[in-house]
């Protein structure tokens, strides 16, 4: 299941600071060991991350990667569009659609499958977009402990 999420923001800080921020592994380690799926609950991975204006956290279960494309004002904020893909296995998904299938009240028909398939869809969306915004804030606050004083 490919499921994808884009917003603009407005960073804090010079465009050279904005891009040592994104190059700092801890902006996305919390992207993917330990992972708190819908449906199917807690899982744990191993993950290989790679930090960066184009960047990415894989996993057997859930991976993300994306890319900010930054703006500078030729001061100290930064616009900046970030767009993210994430691949969740298909042995997850189906897992999921199968644990809601089984609490369903949805009586059995032949369109039933894709239903499931939607809403479990749409439950991953949700989380990725809580995700990115909690990978967003861990960026603006390493820009606020960057900062000169």
């Amino acid at each position: 299941m490919e499921i994808n999420h884009c917003t603009t923001v407005h960073l804090s800080g010079s465009i050279a600071a904005v891009h040592a921020a994104l190059s700092d592994r801890d902006c996305l380690g919390w992207f993917g060991e330990e992972l708190d799926l819908p449906i199917v609950g807690r899982r744990r991975q191993t993950v290989s991350t790679t930090p960066g204006v184009d960047f990415s956290c894989t996993g057997d279960a859930w991976s993300v990667s994306g890319s900010w494309r930054l703006e500078g004002d030729g001061g100290d904020h930064v616009r900046a569009r970030l767009e993210v893909r994430c691949r969740v296995a298909e042995s997850v998904a189906r897992e999921a659609v199968d644990a809601y299938r089984s609490h369903s009240p949805l009586p059995i028909r032949t369109d039933a499958d894709a239903i499931l398939w939607k809403l479990v869809e749409d439950l991953f969306r949700e989380k990725l977009a809580g995700d990115v915004d909690a990978y967003r804030q861990r960026v603006e606050a390493m820009l606020g402990r960057r900062a000169p004083a």
